[in-house]
C-alpha cells in the first residue's frame, strides 16, 4: 500500500503510541514538507547553502520514515546544490506529493 514511507520503519523510531503517531506525521506535513517545497525559490535566489543546509536536515526525517530512496536522492543534492538540485528536484518533487498522500493515509488508518 505504501510505495515510499515504511509504515514498520516509522513505528521503530516514533513508536506505536496513537495519539503522538498522528501528531508526529502531521509535524511532518507542516513543517518539514514545505521546507522542501520552498527549495526552488531559494535555489532561485541563489541560496545554496540554505537549501542544503534544509536538504541535510530532511535527510533524518526521510530516514525515520522509511523513505530510503528520498533521503539517498537528498545526500546526492547534498554533495553539489548548484549542479544537482536543477536535475534532480523534480524527482524530489513526485516524492513529496507521493509521502503527504502516504502519511495522510497512515494518520486515517491510526
Amino acid at each position: 500500500m505504501y510505495k515510499v514511507i515504511d509504515k514498520e520503519v516509522i513505528f521503530q523510531f516514533l513508536g506505536e503510541d496513537r495519539d503522538l503517531l498522528p501528531q508526529m506525521m502531521e509535524m511532518i506535513l507542516t513543517i518539514n514538507l514545505p521546507e522542501l517545497k520552498g527549495l526552488p525559490e531559494l535555489y532561485e535566489n541563489g541560496l545554496y547553502e540554505d537549501v542544503r543546509i534544509k536538504v541535510h536536515k530532511a535527510k533524518s526525517t526521510m530516514g525515520y520514515l522509511g523513505a530510503l530512496e528520498v533521503k539517498q536522492l537528498l545526500q546526492s543534492m547534498e554533495k553539489d546544490i548548484p549542479t544537482t538540485f536543477p536535475e534532480k528536484y523534480d524527482k524530489l518533487q513526485g516524492f513529496i506529493i507521493t509521502i503527504e498522500k502516504e502519511l495522510n493515509n497512515l494518520i486515517g488508518e491510526l
